[in-house]
């Protein structure tokens, strides 16, 4: 009975060292939603617009706006009847796991949907059903319009298209002709990564620490391209970014591998054909949803932009979205209007946080000149988690040794 009891006592200690072992490592994180709608390589269609019920049509409010991360600008269908229903769909370079959507209808007197479905295709043409939609499930009536709906699967749907799909029978009241949605988010469950990719530090840092990061080797993308988005992060500002025609919102993204700390931007415009004047700076918050960490309005980037945010952020993606641009770009004197957004270089800021414990996440490396960047240093990992990891395991085994003595003195008696 003693021996027994000894044994199972040792078992116990084992299984909760390796068990906190595994919570201070990340093993046991919880997953997050990452919305995979404008992912790279995803492509987006649409039915058409109000007046050109052609798919993809860009006249008017066209379907690339509901991917933009702006809630204030939508897109508009064509008219919805029996004859000529509309959808919204997301293309993905790939299979993925997709645990569940969100959707923003436009808060317009045009629309007043009551139900739709969601529809997904796995590597063929046929759209199957995931789930039909209903007015009480939108909790919609006659004095009741809804603004959102979310929905988490109970089982995830292996898709490589996905798409909100609107018959005439659900649009709701009979003076409403189109479907006008803001914004559609696809979301695919990720580990989330412990410590690290948080947002917001609420470390304010030391401005004199202050210095470019370097992005050679990290991950670029955009709303449109005229040309590609890596020249805005090469060094040079001899090449640029430049989307496709003058229409806004576009939007500018930089992925790094690991999570940084980011401390301000600076952005060098061609103001001889761009003229940005409103912009968000958005984040992504533990790999999720992008968070406003900056808002320029009425205002003018020029030739060269510089802000400091007040704290460090950190994380692994950044967007830039350019919402408005005016008519002051320097080619003609008097100025001339924007014939695209254009950014010869998108740079980001580090720096030293003042604080005791240094940042948990990889230093990107000091560069004085971005187009002459040093080669980033290499990531320390978390020393705080090996540290109490190493501090758990001596705490097993000295547990351990205990119970092997009193072992050997029961055996004894």
């Amino acid at each position: 009975m003693k021996k027994g009891f000894v044994k199972m006592a040792v078992i116990c200690i084992l299984c909760t060292a390796l068990f906190s072992a595994a919570a201070l490592t990340g093993f046991a994180a919880e997953d997050v939603s990452v919305n995979i709608a404008s992912m790279e390589g995803a492509t987006h269609h649409w039915s058409g617009t109000w007046g050109n019920n052609v798919e993809d049509s860009a006249s008017g409010d066209p379907g690339s706006n509901c991917f933009n991360g702006i809630t204030s600008d939508k897109w508009g269908s064509a008219e919805l009847t029996d004859a000529t229903p509309q959808w919204i769909s997301v293309v993905f370079p790939s299979a993925q796991e997709i645990s569940g959507f969100k959707i923003w209808q436009a808060d317009t007197i045009y629309t007043d949907n009551r139900g739709f479905t969601v529809e997904y295709q796995n590597g063929t043409d046929t759209w199957q059903t995931a789930l039909t939609v209903t007015a009480e499930d939108l909790g919609t009536s006659d004095t009741q319009k809804w603004t959102t709906f979310e929905k988490e699967f109970e089982t995830p749907v292996t898709a490589t298209a996905f798409r909100i799909y609107f018959t005439a029978a659900q649009k709701g009241k009979d003076n409403v002709y189109a479907v006008e949605l803001s914004e559609l988010e696809v979301y695919k469950k990720e580990a989330a990564r412990v410590g690290s990719g948080a947002g917001d530090t609420g470390k304010p840092f030391d401005k004199s620490t202050v210095t470019f990061m370097d992005l050679q080797n990290c991950g670029a993308s955009a709303s449109s391209s005229s040309q590609p988005p890596i020249n805005a992060i090469d060094g040079s500002l001899d090449t640029k970014w430049g989307s496709e025609g003058n229409n806004v919102p576009q939007w500018f993204q930089i992925e790094f591998d690991e999570p940084v700390n980011i401390a301000g931007i600076r952005l060098h415009q061609d103001h001889h054909w761009s003229d940005v004047t409103d912009m968000t700076v958005q984040i992504s918050v533990d790999g999720g949803a992008l968070e406003t960490v900056y808002t320029l309005t009425d205002g003018s980037l020029g030739e060269d932009y510089e802000y400091l945010f007040d704290t460090v952020w950190n994380t692994d993606t950044i967007r830039f979205v350019f919402t408005k641009a005016g008519d002051r770009c320097i080619r003609e004197a008097g100025g001339a209007p924007t014939t695209s957004i254009d950014m010869k270089e998108v740079l980001l800021y580090t720096a030293v946080v003042d604080a005791e414990d240094p940042p948990t996440s990889s230093d990107p490396g000091n560069t004085d000149d971005p187009t002459e960047p040093n080669v980033p240093n290499q990531p320390t990992g978390d020393s705080m988690s090996f540290l109490f990891l190493i501090c758990i395991l001596t705490a097993g085994g000295s547990a351990l040794n205990l119970a092997l003595r009193q072992k050997r003195s029961l055996e004894n008696k």
